[in-house]
């Protein structure tokens, strides 16, 4: 597994460029390119030697046809096992969720050479990115990711297919309430509701393989997939800020400031 991971922040076609993306860093969403395909870390069989070796802590699956808000205590399963629900992931109508893949030495080393390319290209201390991790999505045509949260900062890369993810101000206290902070804060699902009034609220972004999306610390959003299957994988990373903020909103001192880095 000798592949070299490459990020590109490019001012053409829509991508800020290395300096406005490190200004957005933190605060908005950008797009940005990477290098990655299919071989050598995503094909099906390495998709299912990984899974086989990940503790059962460290999967989920599920139906992939569910509402935008959808309750995380009720996300129905799909009744297959997890390598029939991978093998069949383009007609079983599912989603698969494989984290902190960096458990397998392989994903270890990918996610170092890919923190020190984002750490380079937005100028940053990679010392800073606290308790880094990696999770790979597996996701059938057309499924839905439902409303949620990450207590961390995201970069979402595709590596097949494309999909389109709505994004909201972290901030935005009508999308993002101090009651929904403290309760995740003391161990509520990640997934939040969705209503009617948000659909004007959240910047859209579409992309495909070879794209990518910097998604901010527990900035909301939800994800749709297109009509054919999709690869994502996310490298997510927490900050001394972050981390103090996760704090106080569990204090109840929800700030009303800029974004945090």
């Amino acid at each position: 597994m000798n592949a070299q991971p490459q990020f590109e922040l490019n001012a053409a076609s829509g991508f800020p460029g290395p300096a406005l993306a490190s200004a957005a860093y933190g605060r908005e969403p950008f797009k940005f390119r990477h290098g990655f395909a299919v071989e050598p870390w995503f094909s099906t069989e390495r998709i299912l030697n990984l899974a086989a070796v990940l503790p059962s802590t460290s999967v989920e699956y599920n139906l992939g046809d569910l509402p935008v808000s959808q309750p995380g205590s009720s996300i129905p399963a799909n009744d297959l096992s997890l390598e029939e629900t991978i093998r069949n992931i383009d007609r079983c109508g599912s989603w698969v969720l494989l984290k902190s893949v960096e458990q397998h030495p392989d994903y270890a080393e990918l996610q170092r050479l890919c923190l020190l390319e984002i750490a380079r290209d937005l100028e940053l201390d990679d010392r800073e990115l606290l308790s880094p991790r990696s999770f790979l999505f597996l996701s059938s045509p057309d499924a839905v990711t439902p409303f949620h949260i990450d207590p961390e900062h995201n970069f979402l890369l595709q590596i097949q297919g494309s999909k389109k993810i709505q994004i909201f101000d972290h901030f935005d206290r009508t999308v993002l309430t101090e009651a929904q902070l403290r309760d995740y804060t003391a161990g509520a699902h990640r997934n939040i509701a969705y209503e009617d009034g948000f659909a004007e609220r959240g910047d859209w972004f579409e992309f495909g393989a070879g794209e990518g999306v910097y998604i901010p610390f527990l900035a909301p959003h939800w994800v749709r997939n297109s009509a054919s299957v999709s690869i994502s994988f996310s490298l997510s990373f927490e900050t001394a800020k972050t981390r103090d903020m996760l704090v106080s909103y569990g204090a109840g001192r929800a700030s009303p400031g800029p974004q945090a880095r």
